[in-house]
């Protein structure tokens, strides 16, 4: 029997940024479009430095005209708030960060235990968001979605978090922690790929960077898929290595260990990508499994 199962994410917060200028204030700070997001629609994007790398990610949500719900990772949640605070008090908007739950759901084989992982997928193929007791749905591909609740509306907590990060690791999206702010240029993470940046909407921070790399440039790195048989964990930013090379050629990403398996995203070079790579603590082999930058 297929089910919807659910697991609180703790590693995740809220940010909410409201008023009449709430858009135009968001227009000017990342990559993303949000003069173009209608109510109710979701967008994805970063906030950058003026050197252009990333010092967050989000998945944003329309819940009105004037209220806008920026889902981040919960060690960079008030790193970023505090940031934005220092430019937001020159428009009509205000910033929080929430007390909104956010939950992960999927679709599970109750026989098996196994999750769908929608291998490949972005979670670009439904974009419509819908009202649930409580708060919202936000779809995250065909098998899954986030439901970010208000305080005191809960779900069922019967899904590991390892499955749930898993499964966004085969949906390769990356996700940027404490550890990792201000490393990656949007494209090292393929964000220029899967809708991540607009290069048609105007300035932003760091716009001028990424705008000459995507026109005149070539990413020297790129984000891929990999495995690995280790049972804990790489850091977020452990640096990785060619066998026999000292000079790192790329880092981990993101990792979780999931039914016995080490999942991880991992950023490096064209030749990292085709040859087994090596953490610099202990040697651990990693392997590549796909990109969609191929």
């Amino acid at each position: 029997m297929i089910a919807n199962q659910t697991t609180l994410l703790t590693e995740e917060r809220v940010l909410s940024i409201t008023g009449p200028d709430a858009k135009k204030f968001l227009q000017g700070q990342t990559t993303a479009d949000f003069l173009a997001l209608p109510d109710l629609g979701i967008i994805k994007g970063a906030f950058c430095d003026p050197k252009g790398r990333i010092i967050a990610d989000f998945l944003a949500c329309a819940v009105d005209s004037e209220t806008l719900w920026l889902r981040v990772q919960k060690d960079v949640a008030e790193q970023l708030a505090a940031h934005l605070k220092k430019y937001i008090a020159f428009s009509k908007a205000t910033l929080s960060v929430t007390d909104v739950g956010v939950y992960g759901q999927m679709l599970v084989d109750q026989a098996t235990g196994e999750s769908s992982n929608d291998e490949g997928a972005t979670g670009e193929s439904v974009k419509t968001v819908r009202e649930t007791e409580g708060g919202l749905v936000i779809p995250r591909g065909a098998n899954a979605a986030e439901l970010w609740l208000e305080a005191g509306a809960t779900r069922e907590n019967n899904l590991p978090q390892s499955a749930w990060y898993a499964a966004a690791i085969h949906r390769m999206e990356p996700r940027i922690s404490a550890s990792t702010m201000g490393k990656y240029l949007p494209q090292d993470l393929n964000l220029d790929l899967t809708g991540g940046v607009n290069f048609k909407k105007g300035c932003y921070t760091g716009q001028e960077v990424i705008a000459r790399l995507h026109y005149r440039g070539k990413p020297k790195r790129r984000l891929y898929r990999a495995e690995s048989d280790c049972q804990i964990a790489p850091d977020a930013g452990a640096a990785l290595y060619l066998a026999g090379e000292t000079q790192s050629c790329g880092s981990v990403v993101n990792a979780t260990v999931h039914n016995g398996l080490c999942e991880l995203l991992v950023e490096t070079t064209d030749t990292g990508a085709n040859a087994p790579l090596l953490t610099e603590q202990d040697g651990l082999e990693i392997r590549v499994q796909g990109s969609l930058a191929n």
